[in-house]
């Protein structure tokens, strides 16, 4: 019952749907492509002659470090002006390790029907740049309505097949080894890669003697390890290593958790600002959570990274190198090899029970955080007081 209930949420995925249909898919795509190849050959005739090279990135936090490989290649191939195109929020995460950038931001307002069609003032925002080449790193329907009739003379990127015809080279996507590759897939047509492994390796920065940091939220609830055990975990590193919870000043902790940590001499951080979150993991010497985004900021920024996963494949997912570890607990509707997240879309169409995250025990837990903490030889509080 419960792989049957999971068989049919994986059905209402409109994409997979005309996948499976030959006859629909064919019928819903002729026209569409046709439209988009006639619309594309027109554009170019006019294209722009700016020099200009824009990469569009409308990606969560750790989609946005997973490009940054690929755009620091870009910058060494071009020494034109390159502009990314993107939300907000990842322009303090893109500065940590981008110089000579412009940023072009868009708000997340001009995109309807839960992100997937751009507005006619997001379409105008992107035609100020003048785009002569476009790298898009978004590889959704948002940036093919977005990119469609764009006057560059050159798009690359990676999409849904149905949208082929809006790139002049279409790279097809992929799930392995990890989702680095898919950045580096797009601009490999243009950019010469070298060493494709040491490129997607940030170095290890950090000290051995700062706070660690515990972050126990993530984008989505499906995501989240038990709070109760994250707080059972914080209590007993704490006996041992300096130990903080850091999360979001708008996630709503019950006042009695509150108080009961803050009486047993934890610490606590609340984050307001992209900002905030930034200077924080800068003082750590590592830091623990869910898949989240303060993960790969931390990696990002050279910490030593110690992940709980769940509903999305670590292989895909996980921080590159050798000073990053995780746990996760492998049940029958966990994503396989080559699927980057479960058929539940890491739960965001609903799962009945969440045991991949639930039934992952404190216990086992702690012994593998311990086994991490040493390897990367975190300092011992006992020992440094």
């Amino acid at each position: 019952m419960f792989l049957s209930f999971l068989t049919k949420l994986k059905k209402i995925e409109i994409s997979k749907f005309l996948d499976n249909n030959k006859i629909i898919f064919t019928v819903f795509t002729i026209p569409l492509e046709l439209f988009l190849f006639v619309i594309r050959i027109s554009c170019k005739i006019f294209s722009y002659n700016s020099g200009n090279i824009v990469i569009v990135s409308l990606n969560k936090l750790g989609d946005s470090v997973f490009t940054i490989p690929a755009i620091i290649e870009i910058q060494k191939k071009y020494q034109n002006k390159i502009f990314i195109f993107c939300f907000a929020e990842s322009v303090p995460v893109y500065k940590l390790a981008l110089k000579n950038i412009s940023y072009c931001i868009v708000n997340h307002r001009e995109f309807y029907f839960n992100n997937r069609i751009s507005s006619n003032k997001a379409n105008k925002l992107l035609r100020t740049l003048k785009p002569e080449i476009v790298f898009d790193f978004s590889n959704t329907m948002t940036s093919a309505t977005l990119l469609f009739n764009i006057r560059a003379k050159k798009i690359i990127g990676t999409n849904r097949t149905q949208f082929r015809n809006i790139y002049d080279y279409f790279i097809p996507m992929r799930n392995s080894p990890h989702l680095m590759d898919n950045y580096l897939d797009i601009i490999e047509p243009v950019v010469h890669l070298l060493d494709r492994r040491q490129i997607k390796i940030f170095p290890k920065k950090s000290s051995s003697d700062g706070i660690i940091l515990i972050h126990p939220f993530a984008g989505w609830k499906s995501k989240e390890w038990n709070f109760t055990k994250f707080i059972k975990l914080v209590k007993i590193l704490y006996e041992s290593y300096d130990v903080s919870l850091i999360f979001p000043g708008n996630i709503n902790i019950p006042k009695d958790v509150y108080e009961e940590i803050i009486s047993d001499g934890i610490k606590c951080i609340e984050t307001i600002r992209m900002e905030d979150l930034i200077e924080n993991i800068k003082k750590c010497s590592a830091l623990i959570g869910n898949d989240s985004g303060p993960i790969h900021i931390a990696n990002l920024l050279g910490k030593p990274t110690f992940t709980i996963y769940g509903p999305t494949n670590p292989d895909i997912h996980i921080p590159i190198g050798s000073h990053h570890s995780y746990t996760a607990l492998k049940i029958n509707c966990s994503p396989i090899e080559n699927e980057k997240v479960c058929i539940t879309n890491a739960g965001r169409f609903g799962c009945p029970s969440f045991e991949c995250m639930s039934q992952q025990s404190w216990e086992n837990v702690l012994l593998k955080i311990q086994t991490f903490l040493k390897e990367n030889r975190i300092s011992n509080k006992i020992l440094i007081n």
